[in-house]
């Protein structure tokens, strides 16, 4: 399995009679274990689209992440004035550099676990779009770089 820019598609099915509840996946790599809960529910078909804009291949801590959302019905119209929620989690990855290859840059002294922290609760302006800059906290205990994972909802106004 080849990733491209370090993700990896994992591609799974549930059938029509299978029971909705919080799955646990677990994937080996090496001498690594990792776990991802899963939720399984019944739910109605998507119908925004949702995109954000990071500006940047990196996000810092020094606090100038500026990150563009913005959203739109399937169907192409503006969903303006929605309801948006941004979650952050933040996780240990591998840290290497193009020009260092064979070096180790991170520290196996060290973990890092942070928990699931909303950086955004906010409505979308009559554009659909809002902007906004997540103060990224992660302190001086990482052991090396870290990957930012956001979860985006925009809550219709039904429900």
């Amino acid at each position: 399995m080849v990733g491209v820019e370090g993700h990896y598609d994992f591609r799974t099915a549930t059938v029509q009679e299978d029971i909705t509840g919080t799955y646990r996946a677990e994937v080996k790599v090496g001498n690594r274990s990792y776990n991802k809960y899963l939720k399984v529910e019944t739910v109605k078909p998507n119908r925004l689209k949702i995109y954000m804009d990071f500006n940047a291949d990196m996000l810092s801590q020094s606090g100038e992440n500026e990150i563009k959302l913005s959203t739109k019905w399937l169907h192409g119209a503006i969903a303006k004035n929605l309801k948006a929620k941004v979650d952050l989690t933040v996780e240990t990855k591998h840290t290497s550099f193009p020009k260092f290859e064979g070096f180790v840059f991170d520290d196996p002294l060290k973990s890092y676990s942070v928990d699931p922290e909303t950086i955004l609760e906010e409505r979308v302006d009559e554009n659909g779009e809002i902007a906004f800059n997540p103060q990224i906290n992660v302190g001086s205990s990482a052991p090396g770089m870290l990957m930012a994972n956001f979860a985006t909802k925009i809550f219709e106004e039904g429900g």
